[in-house]
């Protein structure tokens, strides 16, 4: 009986058990299965197909908006194109310099047409045409998508394609973006970037080609733009209309069947959010089934010979089993802690993948185990070292306060009541950051900080600006974490009032049952377009991020106030509808009353 108590031998028996009897199902359910599969394989190909082909076609665009891009952000472009119809003095030098910077701008690539058009009437082609012209302007503001592109205000904008028998493949592809001479003036220009139809073809062509060849089948692949329009191929020789079928679908990728009159089809499509066009891959059903029949007659002739070998190999394997996991018994059983350093890996090939990565897994928990030991041991001497300098630290704010303190003396003897307020305000703000230990201060506390911000202020900015706090009787007594409204008034000044006086800060709070709120107002030059997106976007994704372009206060307070209320936090960012902009902070009650220990 010991010989079926062994794990080689259950081991043995348990798989010829199963592989037996998987074995005969499998050869009565294979056909339907096999079909089956086969079909959701190609189809998944299909998609990828026209993942793949949205993405090079994405990848060409982003290109050209690059180059786009590149231009708009060059002055000395822009200020050479403006100058061209200034004068006629020294046109030929005008032109030349501008040629010159937009060679060096694009890197005399004559890959796409570039052209630039002011609706003065400036014209400039570089590229495979060269040439500097005044157009008509009534032709300019003729063109149908010249005034969407300008209402985009220097966003990618694709140029619709528009369709003309007489030119076929020789129409181009074209994006736009609209600039102006300076910052803040109307825009009254746009560079447009040609490419030709020949670059995006032979895009889809070689990710068609390579699906072919993969395939043994023909596959067919079909592009439109965002009204429907057929990009590629350029000339229609498919009246069935792929883009209606797929604007029915929501989603932005995915397969679906079609049944014609001539022929079955499957489909898949992919949608791109950047450009807003549509890939469509068709492959007919029969060529997508036909090898289904030749693999089940050859899997009916080898079953019986691969039973036979699935035997022999489950002997095999059932032996081979048996010495690697004794010998990673043996290293788990001998681990030694005092010295890991001596642990060795086990060097007994292993048969199964299984057994392969367990022997991994141990040889990297050996190794994590003796990484933590270390970091135990360099926490320990960091912890001292941080106990040092927090000796160190309390010592220094004595002498910067006798200091103060000594200034305030000498300002008092000589009658200057300014600089001894000014004292006073500044000792009370540093005894507040450094030497309170709570971190959680009632609102009133916070509020009083300010104050001595403010009046410090005001002797730099006498009369330039005024604070108006309103707040509900109950939210003064209301505990928050330290040092949040005191960041969000400075930053006011420092990046807000960059505009004339009066600069106005109004400061509001709300409180009910279950949550606070304090306002921050400013009538500053609130936040970019672009930078405002950001930070919402990296508050909306709970990303930890203190990049040097980033306001570091902002995210300070955000942190610090989920850590306090979690999913409870209120953070908003939004610029005011006419000048400023406004930052909201808040939490739940429960949250804002804990006690310091927290």
């Amino acid at each position: 009986m010991k010989l079926f108590s062994t794990i080689r031998s259950r081991l043995f028996f348990c798989y010829s058990t199963i592989i037996v009897t998987l074995i005969t199902l499998l050869a009565t359910l294979f056909y339907r299965y096999a079909s089956t599969l086969l079909e959701q394989r190609a189809s998944e190909s299909l998609q990828q197909l026209s993942i793949n082909t949205i993405q090079y076609l994405d990848s060409e665009i982003k290109n050209m908006n690059s180059l786009a891009n590149r231009i708009i952000s060059s002055e000395p472009i822009k200020s050479s194109f403006y100058d061209l119809n200034s004068s006629n003095y020294n046109l030929l030098n005008k032109k030349s310099k501008l040629f010159n910077l937009l060679s060096t701008t694009t890197g005399s690539t004559l890959e796409y047409q570039i052209n630039l058009i002011g609706l003065n009437g400036n014209f400039v082609e570089f590229g495979n045409k060269f040439d500097i012209r005044v157009m008509d302007k009534d032709n300019i503001k003729n063109r149908d998508w010249f005034p969407s592109c300008l209402d985009l205000r220097g966003r990618l904008y694709i140029v619709p394609i528009v369709e003309d028998k007489t030119l076929q493949e020789h129409i181009p592809i074209s994006i736009a973006r609209s600039f102006s001479e300076v910052f803040g003036a109307k825009y009254d220009s746009i560079v447009e970037i040609q490419a030709t139809y020949e670059t995006f073809a032979k895009h889809i062509e070689k990710a068609t080609l390579i699906q072919n060849a993969s395939t043994k089948v023909s596959v067919h692949s079909y592009v439109f733009d965002e009204h429907g329009n057929q990009i590629y191929p350029a000339i229609k020789t498919n009246t069935f209309d792929y883009y209606e079928k797929t604007k029915q679908c929501k989603d932005s990728f995915g397969t679906m069947p079609i049944e014609r009159k001539e022929r079955a089809e499957i489909i898949a499509f992919s949608k791109s959010d950047y450009s807003n066009w549509t890939v469509v891959v068709s492959q007919t059903r029969d060529q997508l089934l036909q090898p289904v029949i030749t693999f089940r007659n050859i899997i009916l002739c080898l079953g019986i010979l691969v039973l036979l070998i699935t035997l022999f190999l489950s002997y095999i394997i059932a032996r081979k089993l048996t010495k690697p996991i004794k010998e990673i018994h043996y290293a788990i059983s001998n681990l030694n802690l005092n010295d890991l350093s001596k642990q060795q890996e086990t060097k007994q090939e292993l048969f199964t993948y299984e057994l392969t990565m367990l022997s991994e897994a141990y040889a990297e928990m050996v190794s994590r185990l003796q990484d933590s030991l270390s970091q135990t041991v360099l926490a320990k001497s960091s912890e001292i070292q941080a106990r040092m300098i927090a000796l160190q630290a309390q010592m220094n704010p004595h002498f910067l306060y006798n200091t103060i303190t000594v200034i305030s003396i000498k300002a008092e003897d000589s009658g200057n009541t300014d600089i001894v307020h000014m004292c006073d305000s500044l000792v009370s703000m540093l005894r507040y950051v450094t030497i309170e230990n709570h971190s959680l201060v009632t609102v009133r506390c916070e509020l009083e900080y300010v104050d001595k911000y403010l009046s410090l202020m005001e002797y730099r900015y006498p009369d330039h600006f005024k604070v108006s706090t309103t707040l509900p009787d109950a939210l003064y007594e209301l505990t928050i974490p330290k040092l949040l409204l005191h960041p969000l008034i400075e930053n006011c000044f420092k990046y807000a009032f960059h505009i004339r006086s009066p600069w106005l800060i109004s400061v509001n709070g709300t409180i009910d049952a279950d949550h606070w709120t304090i306002s921050v107002t400013d009538n500053g030059v609130g936040f970019k377009e672009e930078v405002l997106s950001e930070y919402n976007e990296i508050i909306k994704n709970n990303q930890f991020s203190f990049s040097s372009n980033h306001k570091i206060g902002l995210f300070n307070i955000y942190y610090r106030l989920k850590i306090q209320y979690k999913e409870d936090t209120i953070f908003e960012i939004r610029n005011n509808e006419d000048s400023g902009a406004t930052i909201t902070i808040g939490g739940k009650i429960e949250g804002g009353l804990q006690n310091d220990n927290k």
